[in-house]
């Protein structure tokens, strides 16, 4: 809200940041699937404590970057779903204008 009390909203900059998180969400897991990847040959040879111990830390690591990945999901949603929430209202404010 301005000084004003006006409130002002920039339709295309809450759509551009909706699709940036988007794409952020999606870059991570591309990023999660290519490193699970490049360590599944490493992972076949573990074996013993080192082997427990990754696969711990990899629970807890995976756990930690699907809560971030639902976050990320869920402000993505509410920032799309509060653009057309305002759309709607300016639509039926122009409209009792007869706009």
């Amino acid at each position: 809200m301005s000084s004003t009390g006006r409130l002002a909203v920039n339709f295309g900059g809450l759509d551009g940041i909706s699709g940036e998180i988007s794409a952020a969400v999606s870059a991570l897991r591309g990023r999660l699937d290519r490193l699970e990847s490049e360590l599944a040959p490493l992972k076949a040879d573990w074996t013993g404590e080192a082997s427990a111990a990754y696969q711990s830390a990899k629970t807890k690591w995976d756990q930690a970057i699907n809560d971030l990945n639902a976050t990320l999901a869920q402000t993505g949603t509410a920032v799309s779903d509060s653009a057309a929430d305002y759309r709607r209202a300016e639509n039926a404010n122009r409209a009792s204008f007869g706009g």
